[in-house]
């Protein structure tokens, strides 16, 4: 089933505020707190988990575990026909958490998680400079992250009123 074909209800929205609230939240008692059986809960969130709507992943804290340079970087790639080889090298660098194609001055915009300032530098000048295809950089060091979240739903719910 795909996310296309996937039919949202209220009780499905209320299951993923519950589990953006506390992705570790039992599902007995996000069951219990909506007054819906147990298997009701589990299977809603199988068939979003299969429909690629809902996806689990563990995000750490990458200052408190030793990144301490964290970058948001924007690529310009010439001749663009090149885009989808240069974008393909450049996810596969362990320190790329986010990468996406983009409208604009620039056609690829990546975050990186590195160790220290050294350590970006290496990344750029001696990794990413040496790709084909790749025309220009420009590097924003992240001073400090004030917001990381989902979307709130409610957003698409009040939507499609």
């Amino acid at each position: 089933m795909s996310s296309a074909t996937y039919s949202f209800d209220e009780l499905d929205f209320t299951i993923l505020q519950q589990l953006q609230q506390d992705a570790r939240k039992p599902y007995a008692q996000i069951a219990q707190e909506l007054g819906v059986p147990l298997g009701t809960v589990r299977n809603r969130v199988m068939k979003m988990v299969d429909s690629q709507i809902v996806r689990f992943w563990t995000r750490i804290s990458p200052h408190r575990v030793g990144f301490k340079t964290p970058a948001n970087i924007h690529i310009s790639v010439q001749p663009l026909e090149m885009l989808e080889e240069v974008s393909q090298q450049i996810i596969d660098f362990p320190e790329v958490s986010y990468a996406a194609l983009m409208t604009g001055d620039h056609d690829l915009e990546i975050d990186v998680w590195c160790r220290d300032l050294e350590h970006l530098t290496e990344l750029i000048t001696n990794r990413m400079q040496k790709i084909k295809g790749i025309a220009s950089i420009k590097t924003c060091m992240v001073l400090r992250v004030i917001k990381i979240a989902n979307p709130d739903l409610e957003l698409i719910k009040n939507g499609q009123e």
